[in-house]
């Protein structure tokens, strides 16, 4: 069921996230833009092959996707370094996330960029068809709930769902929809907190996901993991991910694993494409720090006072849907 936002909100969201300029609308609940409308996964053969990663945004997403790919691949590190994340493991959400304007305005931008143009060229065809060409095992992403999903998604392809506490989530989503002109987010952080906990930022609510994710724990097909965990003791859960993907990996496989994905050996291992105006300047980079909420030099945006009603209202969150977090 998709609803529109109303015309006020959409011209007040308009006015913080500039990215999106044809609206917003809402499908189950879930805050999308107005292009989703026309995206329809009902039409990607999904394969038992197929291994999906679900996450709300800002949840350790693209750290996991490596985990994930070089577990299931093998673990080779030649090919993780020669391929970018975007052609082994796609995002599918990308047909509704970037604004058409937006796609025109960075073609332009990098007609003479030519290491550039075969992300931009793939960006003319709808996912689903550049996903159905692929070579199994495929590996794809999403932000969307399962809600938006197809709905046999579980019975037939292997999952992994990534949870991160909401306060590092959120101020991580505050820097990534500054950075990101497809966001293009103008306000300020105590503004944009008041989005994030009232569900006015794409995806929210941030707890519908979680939940949808965390109800399905069980099934198993689904792995569930917590970034904290990841972040605390990647090894253990590196090994959970080949339990699960039913692959062999010993301890020297896990040592080398670990190291290749400590943040900063990853942050300079990640093979980005350099294409022009798909970020702002000066405003950061895609891969941040990953430090946790009460960590030295963690996220120190939330003032004494946001702080406390932002504790108070995870609280009473966890305090209603009795999920468990690991400390953060």
């Amino acid at each position: 069921m998709m609803e529109p936002v109303g015309e006020k909100d959409d011209q007040r969201l308009m006015a913080l996230f500039r990215g999106e300029r044809s609206g917003f609308l809402r499908a189950q609940g879930c805050l999308l833009p107005a292009a989703f409308r026309q995206f329809d996964l009902r039409s990607l053969a999904l394969r038992p092959s197929d291994v999906w990663i679900v996450t709300f945004p800002r949840s350790g997403t693209t750290w996991s996707q490596e985990l994930i790919w070089l577990v299931n691949n093998g673990l080779d590190y030649d090919k993780a370094l020669q391929k970018s994340l975007h052609e082994r493991f796609p995002f599918i959400d990308v047909d509704f996330l970037c604004h058409k304007d937006l796609t025109k305005e960075v073609e332009d931008m990098n007609k003479d960029n030519p290491e550039a143009w075969p992300i931009l060229e793939s960006w003319r065809e709808p996912i689903t068809s550049l996903i159905d060409k692929m070579e199994s095992p495929r590996h794809i992403k999403t932000h969307l709930p399962f809600e938006l999903l197809p709905h046999d998604l579980l019975d037939k392809c292997k999952v992994v769902y990534v949870a991160r506490n909401p306060l590092d989530v959120c101020v991580s989503y505050y820097h990534h929809n500054r950075l990101a002109r497809l966001h293009d987010y103008t306000g300020d952080f105590p503004t944009y907190w008041k989005l994030f906990k009232n569900d006015e930022v794409v995806y929210a609510p941030y707890w519908a996901h979680v939940e949808s994710g965390y109800s399905r724990r069980n099934h198993s097909n689904l792995l569930f993991l917590f970034y904290e965990d990841l972040k605390r003791d990647l090894p253990s859960q590196i090994r959970k991910v080949a339990l699960f993907l039913n692959k062999t990996i010993n301890n020297d496989d896990v040592e080398k694993l670990s190291d290749f994905l400590h943040i900063d050996n990853f942050k300079k291992n990640s093979r980005q494409i350099p294409i022009k105006g798909i970020a702002n300047e000066n405003r950061g980079s895609f891969i941040r720090k990953g430090t946790l909420y009460g960590e030295i030099g963690g996220n120190k945006e939330f003032t004494e006072d946001l702080a406390l009603e932002a504790m108070e209202w995870y609280k009473k969150n966890i305090a209603r849907n009795k999920m468990i977090f690991p400390e953060f």
